[in-house]
């Protein structure tokens, strides 16, 4: 149960059927080796997976509600009824609520948009909102990324003559919200095929409903080109951490596509502030580069700025936004640094690692913007549920992150009654809290996982794709593997194992902190290869000896930087061997 503990999963593929795949495919024996051991021995499948045919997606009317959903809104375009999107703050909502609006402004149909305030008003669908959409003239909400929780909330917009469709990718409560029709994949009943859209994933396909009602109907002058609009969808679907298979792994292959070469003024003006125009986009650029900025906007002031800034017309003032959203990332970032290092010396102080399976900290001086991303890095660091709570006035806000094993949506829900309220995932969730029930719930919540997990569920797991000779790897090799991205969740970057590799010359420090390392190997045919371990300066003394001799788990990519291209080993983790 120590923190930097690491597990080495390693696959061993039947090579018959590697051997058949990459004969039948035509690819690389390491590719149809990855190909194998995720599933897709099939040449069928695996020709689909690469190649990810839009025309593989379902039929959005198999999901249930759609039919009713779709209806409605021809009804209220119909009526020239006054139709708003109420989204969440996070870049899934945000994504959800511009792609609504560059649909309705193609159809030149009206729409606007209400998103809450992340501090003032948090998580889901409000009272106070329902009443203000109503002094706004609404007579049609239709939430993006939030809702299924808001039964109470959406009872009230019908007591006040509003219609609420709900479209949301959240675990469903027992108590459905009484709205005139639900979109959800995970709703029971639902016989939809995929169940693990983001929430801009489910607004798409309503729009490929609607868009299909109002061409039969003969409402269209011109057929609005949904692809275009994938950028928003890869853009959220990436940042929301959804799972990068199925339907959401063609959705962000497509849109990364349409990220890359996007006519979308905000679009651009992002990618212009993170130093992304004119470059083919990866999962990295949306999931480390545009997404934090965009949700900068809903962790230090008003999200719906980012929402502007996606719709906007204006290059001069959509940059201007979004060089206010890049400082305002780099506030965010000490603002997250700062809780980060206050967390991992409170448990450094009160947490026992060696017993406990539950990390639960609460601060009054946290910012209640960053918690959740500094939950995930208390989470990176030992391996376990935390929950991270920032107390204002006598109540807690609070962010979760889990690991695998632990669904931390139940687990949540087992302390229900000590919580004002809570949402979420089975990875992912908030809650509220009165700041005198946090120590029950640190108890609480501590047992309801000590049940569910066991000690080896505390080390971490690294898979790989197998052991390999460094001398398999080559140029042409590591870009084919590229064709298995994006890459993301459930769909991780390939890894493989390297025995007995020892370093040429100088193992290096490098980073501001110093806290990374950096080294040459060299294969048997003399191709010298980068490695890089970021944030692994523990292992710098061990492996920068004489003699040194270790086992490396790593990615290979391909690095361009500069105009320089070259082969490198990005290292997940390092097991030095006993020196000769």
């Amino acid at each position: 149960m120590k923190p930097n503990q690491k597990n080495w999963i390693i696959a061993a593929p039947d090579q018959e059927r590697v051997s058949e795949l990459s004969h039948s495919l035509g690819v690389p024996p390491l590719l149809a080796r990855v190909l194998v051991l995720r599933g897709l021995a099939d040449p069928a499948a695996a020709s689909s997976f690469l190649n990810a045919p839009l025309r593989d997606m379902h039929d959005p009317f198999l999901m249930k509600g759609m039919r009713r959903a779709v209806d409605r809104i021809f009804q209220a375009i119909q009526r020239k009824e006054s139709i708003w999107v109420y989204a969440d703050y996070d870049v899934d909502g945000v994504a959800s609520a511009a792609l609504m609006v560059h649909f309705f402004r193609e159809i030149g149909c009206p729409i606007d948009y209400y998103i809450p305030n992340r501090m003032s008003d948090g998580y889901g669908l409000k009272e106070k909102a329902v009443v203000a959409l109503k002094e706004k003239g609404a007579a049609l909400v239709i939430t993006a990324d939030c809702g299924i929780g808001a039964a109470r909330e959406i009872q009230k917009a019908a007591e006040l003559g509003m219609e609420v469709i709900v479209t949301d990718h959240h675990q469903v409560p027992e108590e459905l919200p009484p709205a005139m029709a639900i979109l959800n994949p995970l709703q029971e009943d639902c016989p939809y095929p995929y169940k693990f859209l983001s929430g801009a994933g489910i607004i798409y396909k309503l729009l490929i409903g609607l868009r299909a009602e109002l061409r039969e109907k003969g409402r269209l002058q011109e057929i609005p080109n949904l692809k275009k609009h994938l950028d928003l969808v890869a853009l959220a679907t990436i940042a929301d951490l959804v799972p990068l298979t199925g339907e959401n792994h063609i959705l962000a292959r497509h849109g990364l596509e349409e990220l890359s070469s996007t006519k979308k003024i905000g679009l651009r003006a992002l990618k212009s502030v993170s130093g992304l125009m004119e470059k083919k986009l990866n999962s990295y650029s949306v999931g480390f580069q545009l997404a934090p900025r965009l949700n900068a906007a809903g962790r230090l002031g008003e999200a719906d700025r980012g929402v502007r800034l996606l719709v906007s017309l204006d290059m001069a003032k959509a940059m201007e936004s979004a060089s206010e959203l890049d400082r305002e990332n780099r506030e965010r970032q000490e603002f997250q640094e700062k809780v980060v290092e206050e967390a991992r010396l409170m448990v450094k102080k009160s947490v026992n690692l060696n017993t406990e399976f539950t990390i639960v900290l609460a601060s009054e001086e946290w910012h209640p913007g960053v918690i959740g991303i500094a939950a995930s890095k208390i989470v990176d660091s030992f391996h376990r549920p935390v929950v991270l709570i920032t107390v204002e006035n006598g109540v807690g806000k609070g962010s979760a992150r889990s690991i695998g094993p632990f669904n931390i949506y139940k687990g949540l829900r087992e302390c229900a009654g000590l919580l004002r309220e809570f949402g979420g995932h089975e990875a992912a969730a908030g809650l509220t809290i009165d700041a005198d029930k946090i120590s029950v719930f640190r108890s609480k919540f501590a047992q309801v996982a000590a049940e569910a997990l066991r000690p080896e569920d505390l080390v971490k797991n690294l898979r790989a794709d197998g052991e390999i000779n460094l001398d398999e790897l080559d140029m042409d090799a590591v870009r084919r593997l590229e064709a298995l991205g994006p890459f993301g969740i459930s769909n991780p970057a390939p890894a493989f194992v390297a025995r007995n590799v020892k370093p040429i010359g100088k193992v290096v420090r490098i980073g501001q902190n110093k806290n990374h390392i950096k080294f040459l190997i060299q294969n048997s045919r003399g191709i010298q290869i980068e490695a890089v371990g970021f944030r692994m300066e523990r292992f710098f003394s061990k492996i920068d000896s004489e003699n040194a001799s270790f086992d490396v788990l790593f990615n290979p990519q391909v690095n361009e930087w500069n105009g320089r291209v070259a082969l490198q080993l990005k290292l997940l983790d390092c097991r030095v061997r006993e020196e000769a």
